[in-house]
């Protein structure tokens, strides 16, 4: 089945998709007025086999799930790290998943703080 959707992906965008894009299969990452949507094709995983996180200016995407059919089972796995070109707001990170398709949302900082003004004392 893997090797299907790699064929799909090869006929339909070419061989050097994935240079294009600078991250692995099915991971796009656009950009958006005030932040960044991180679209991945996930086909075959469900809602609660797919993990992501946020470290400081980086997002990963992890997935595990084992099938099972009348030529035996096996276990697939896909992980990816983004990075993220300016710092995003953690408390304003939405994701959502709906056939096979991962979307995040992610809001940049506003970095309008100009600092903390620190009194000198005596």
């Amino acid at each position: 089945m893997d090797r299907l959707f790699e064929q799909m992906r090869r006929s339909m965008f070419g061989e050097d998709w994935n240079d294009r894009r600078g991250h692995g299969d099915g991971v796009r990452v656009e950009r958006i007025d005030g932040g960044l949507v991180v679209v991945a094709d996930m086909p075959g995983f469900e809602k609660d086999e797919i993990g992501v996180r946020l470290y400081d200016d980086r997002l990963v995407i992890g997935a595990e799930n084992d099938a099972s059919d009348e030529l035996g089972s096996r276990r697939r796995s896909m992980s990816e790290t983004v990075s993220l070109p300016e710092h995003v707001d953690p408390g304003d990170v939405t994701a959502s998943y709906r056939n096979g398709v991962l979307e995040v949302r992610l809001t940049f900082e506003n970095d309008t703080h100009e600092g903390t003004e620190i009194e000198i004392g005596e």
